[in-house]
């Protein structure tokens, strides 16, 4: 009896250990009123993934109310996603190493920087951008390569290093299935 456990247990440490898990996004959910605030679900078509950010909190300060945007970003491949970062409610999908896609809310911003649409950036601007989500030590902003940023009011998508033929998959697509169910805002209490 005793070596069949042994034996079961070391076949089911193999069986999962042959498992390759390299690939798979990491996936952050938080529970509350058993509510699922946030998620990456496999997509049908083209293996794309759907990303949904939907917080229920509200942050409180002295007569005023911090509402976060709730949205919904198409992202490319689940397969492809290397690595996710996150910053409070700032979230950053790295493909294949280096380019990839972040998602900057700025709520919390009292001057308006960026006019609302899509545009191509610099290498220091999107550097300056992805500080706001990760260390940016951990990937290098590649000057010969495309970088945009599109801005939906309190939505800032940077999209990094891309090369043309990325443009569809990483730009086109995301951007033309973002949903942005309510805006983010301050209001005074």
């Amino acid at each position: 009896m005793m070596k069949r456990v042994i034996i079961s247990f070391f076949f089911l440490l193999g069986l999962s250990g042959c498992g390759s898990f390299r690939n798979a996004p990491w996936v952050a959910y938080f529970f509350q009123t058993n509510e699922m605030v946030e998620s990456l679900c496999p997509g049908k078509d083209h293996g794309y993934s759907i990303y949904e950010y939907t917080s229920p909190f509200v942050g409180l300060a002295d007569n005023e109310e911090h509402l976060p945007a709730h949205y919904q970003i198409l992202l490319p491949p689940q397969t492809d996603i290397m690595k996710m970062y996150e910053r409070g409610d700032n979230r950053c999908f790295v493909y294949s190493k280096s380019r990839g896609i972040a998602i900057i809310q700025e709520t919390y911003s009292w001057r308006k920087e960026y006019e609302n649409g899509l545009n191509e950036i610099s290498m220091d601007e999107a550097e300056a951008l992805l500080a706001k989500v990760v260390d940016i030590t951990k990937f290098k902003i590649k000057d010969n390569r495309h970088h945009y940023l599109y801005v939906d009011n309190e939505i800032r998508i940077v999209m990094f290093n891309l090369s043309e033929n990325d443009y569809h998959d990483f730009v086109e697509f995301p951007l033309g299935n973002l949903k942005i169910r309510r805006r983010g805002e301050i209001r005074i209490r």
